[in-house]
């Protein structure tokens, strides 16, 4: 197995549960902008990979698609099962898909490619799965110099970690690149390609509670919880100092916007 692809595996075995409580109000509220690109019908089939806890699988089913949720992280899978037993839910390989050829009309992907080694084979396999005329969504976050949270995050980060601690992957905002991403879409097979911007944010009753939802992060957390003490220490000192602009009444309010992406597959 691909070095980061195990290094992810493992984090999300232990972290799942975490991360559906600390991010899933955030990745959640770009549910319903995939949901308009995807023209979801009754009938449709859809595969949404990286399903996590399964509520976009869930808001789908509603609508009357045959749904089916994959996910590379047996527990994730398990919490997704616990959450909607109706919906089948099975372990799947971003990379290597056990789907036969065209299988899907709608292929979804919340925030996958930012945990996924090969970015552009990820794709390719989708397409491989979806059928002729399907279409497939996914979400990213914006850059951080577009997004205040991540860029307090990276920020930090880049400050003090050393960021070699965890396996090599693909950039993760490649595809948050506007033009980076409609170039490699077409050259794999893919056309009417568009974007939509979603003013995600994060609501955080405390500093200790963000700093707790972040390291529930796998790329993120996973990079500050490899330092030694007396770094993470450091990187927590100045993600506390930078939340001080962030906060109101009743905690901390911090933008980070995402971006939902559509495309085609091509004749």
């Amino acid at each position: 197995m691909n070095l980061f692809k195990e290094f992810e595996k493992n984090a999300w075995e232990k972290k799942a549960s975490l991360y559906e409580e600390n991010w899933g109000s955030v990745t959640g509220q770009t549910i319903e902008t995939i949901l308009k690109l995807a023209y979801v019908e009754q009938g449709a089939k859809v595969l949404d990979i990286g399903c996590g806890g399964g509520h976009f699988c869930n808001l789908a089913y509603q609508k009357g698609a045959e749904v089916t949720g994959c996910d590379l992280s047996y527990e994730m899978i398990r919490i997704a099962k616990s959450n909607y037993p109706k919906i089948t839910f099975v372990i799947e390989d971003a990379e290597k898909l056990s789907f036969t050829d065209s299988a899907f009309d709608i292929i979804t992907m919340n925030y996958l490619l930012l945990h996924v080694a090969d970015q552009k084979k990820v794709l390719l396999e989708a397409r491989r799965a979806l059928k002729e005329n399907g279409r497939i969504i996914f979400t990213l976050w914006r850059e951080p110099t577009n997004s205040p949270a991540l860029n307090l995050i990276f920020d930090s980060i880049k400050t003090f970690a050393d960021t070699t601690v965890i396996p090599p992957a693909d950039d993760i905002f490649k595809f948050a690149r506007l033009d980076t991403a409609e170039a490699i879409l077409k050259e794999i097979g893919f056309d009417d390609i568009t974007a939509e911007f979603v003013n995600t944010s994060w609501r955080s009753p405390s500093k200790e509670s963000f700093f707790t939802a972040v390291l529930s992060g796998t790329r993120m957390g996973g990079t500050i919880e490899l330092q030694q003490l007396e770094i993470r220490e450091k990187i927590k000192s100045k993600i506390f100092n930078d939340l001080e602009q962030f906060k109101d009444a009743t905690g901390f309010s911090i933008r980070m916007p995402s971006i939902v992406v559509s495309a085609k597959k091509s004749a």
